[in-house]
């Protein structure tokens, strides 16, 4: 087994990163990628280079550490791998590479492997480290003080929006290497994606969130609706027919409803849930593997660790707030497999009138309400790099389908846009202009000051001021917020005018200069740019500073 060279790549990396003095470095890698194959050539280049003391591997499903165990075995047969979990223990000197359940070794009064002093931990799925639950932290303060911590992941970005690394506050201190689902489909790794969507009329807009993501009990009660279920089932005969499919539910119940309504019209499907006995579940999966079945309905089971190529159709049936989770949902159709061209997801989608829905569109930052009509991800990503900075504008447009987002492409009328959005008018003092991901400002001065106020992986904004340095640019200042846009509007011109108080003549919205004649550069930049004299005469010196400063900026960027 060889590695592919983004994998070696990932390795490289992440050793990198343990000689600059990161302790605590964490992977991402979209699913299907091969996270556990990175961390196992890790721990064989780590033990050529003379590290001495096991590694440890921890996980928190059965699916993942036998998963883990297996790959060490195939790619360090000379390693012995050792399983630390219930009934399963270790003993000391017996093996090079241990495999451990948190929920055994992470227990606040366990002393499960207490003679270990291991040189390397690795976390796999490490979006739930820190989680209310102290397994995972107690694991982190055992084991990793003296040695090397690894977290890998599919998405940076856990369930109760709280950070992972340590400029949030969290347990890393940064991500060493990122290998999105994008690039991973672009770079023919995983299989292409087209997007559905099924709109439904049950209301959501009274269900409460929990920690980030629908309250389960009340999300559970609004979605188990056969009318729904059978809309969605129809919807599916009509798009993936035949096609081996994961269905995710808001719960058992919710997953059971699918199945009697599956089979009802002639599918072969079955259930699978946490409570099952571990011999049931294995044989429903290894029938789902085997193709003997065609729909495997599930609730939060078949989200990690479950390795299933020939799935080419994911029913999103569960609504989530969480992209983390939706992430890792449409990641079991991700996968390559002899025969299998796409990956087709169903989005089912209800009304609400509080919460931003997951979709296949999130992965792109596009409108989450979009309906890709079946195109590819990769369709709707070329579609939105055409937009160029003008894509900030799509809230404004909000288009509802694919076909309107390429009349969008069309209708933009960046002349008619190069004035701050109505949000900025209403709580900021500086002119700050919509860009693609969220808003900037230029602020002057001999070193080409600027402010970027984005979203981070969190939903949360995160304000980046920067500067030319010694001839390149450079971050001077970077503050996070919350997700409260006015606040975020505010906090950020305050911290702008803190930091340069003389970006004020330069960066209000009220500033003089802006009714001004454009100037005669502005104009020669304007026709370079392509646009006519008739045109340039219709600017004043603001709306000129506005496209010119849009096309610099979403290049940039």
């Amino acid at each position: 087994m060889e590695p592919r060279a983004y994998q070696t790549e990932a390795v490289k990396a992440i050793l990198a990163a343990r000689l600059r003095g990161i302790r605590r470095a964490l992977l991402v890698m979209a699913t299907g990628c091969g996270k556990t194959q990175c961390f196992v050539w890790l721990i064989a280049r780590m033990r050529a280079e003379g590290e001495t003391r096991p590694a440890l591997i921890v996980a928190h499903r059965e699916e993942l550490l036998t998963q883990a165990a297996n790959r060490v075995r195939s790619i360090l047969p000379e390693a012995r791998v050792g399983i630390e979990r219930a009934e399963s223990r270790v003993e000391l000197g017996s093996a090079d590479v241990i495999v451990a359940s948190v929920q055994t070794i992470g227990a606040a009064r366990g002393g499960r492997l207490e003679w270990l002093a291991p040189g390397l931990v690795i976390i796999d799925e490490a979006h739930h480290v820190a989680q209310r639950a102290k397994s995972y932290m107690n694991v982190v303060e055992r084991f990793a003080g003296e040695c090397f911590l690894l977290g890998v992941t599919a998405t940076p970005k856990r369930l109760d929006r709280l950070s992972l690394h340590a400029k949030g506050g969290g347990v890393f201190e940064e991500v060493v290497f990122d290998y999105g689902i994008r690039k991973a489909i672009d770079d023919g790794w995983l299989c292409p994606l087209r997007g559905y969507r099924v709109q439904t009329k049950v209301d959501l807009s009274s269900v409460r969130t929990t920690a980030g993501d629908f309250n389960q009990a009340q999300l559970s009660d609004a979605v188990e609706d056969e009318d729904r279920t059978e809309d969605a089932v129809l919807h599916w005969q009509r798009l993936a027919a035949g096609r081996p499919t994961i269905a995710f539910g808001a719960s058992v119940a919710h997953a059971e409803q699918f199945v009697a309504a599956f089979r009802a019209h002639g599918v072969s499907a079955e259930s699978v849930d946490g409570s099952m006995d571990r011999d049931v579940r294995s044989a429903i999966l290894g029938r789902y593997l085997s193709g003997e079945t065609t729909v495997l309905a599930n609730c939060q089971i078949a989200t990690e660790g479950f390795d299933a190529p020939k799935t080419s159709c994911i029913l999103m049936a569960r609504p989530t707030q969480s992209w983390g989770l939706y992430v890792q949902c449409i990641g079991r159709g991700t996968r390559l497999a002899p025969g299998k061209e796409d990956c087709i997801i169903i989005d089912v989608v209800d009304l609400t009138t509080r919460h931003d829905l997951c979709s296949v569109p999130s992965i792109l930052d596009l409108p989450a309400g979009l309906d890709l009509e079946g195109r590819t991800l990769s369709e709707a990503a070329q579609a939105l790099e055409e937009l160029g900075a003008a894509a900030g504008f799509l809230k404004d447009y909000a288009p509802k389908t694919f076909s309107e987002l390429q009349t969008v492409l069309q209708q933009i009328d960046l002349f008619r846009r190069v004035e701050p959005a109505p949000e900025v008018r209403q709580v900021a003092r500086l002119a700050w202009l919509s860009v693609l991901g969220g808003y900037y400002v230029s602020c002057g001065g001999g070193d080409r000051r600027e402010a970027r106020l984005e979203r981070d992986a969190l939903g949360n904004w995160r304000l980046r001021l920067s500067a030319q340095v010694a001839g390149r640019r450079e971050v001077v200042d970077e503050t996070h917020w919350g997700q409260d846009t006015p606040r975020a509007l505010r906090a950020s011109d305050a911290a702008v005018l803190g930091r340069w108080p003389d970006a004020r003549w330069v960066a209000s919205i009220n500033a003089p200069w802006r009714k001004e004649p454009a100037s005669e550069r502005q104009r020669a930049t304007l026709r370079s740019f392509g646009y006519s004299d008739d045109v340039i005469a219709t600017l004043d010196k603001g709306a000129a500073c506005g496209i010119i400063t849009q096309r610099f900026a979403g290049a940039r960027r």
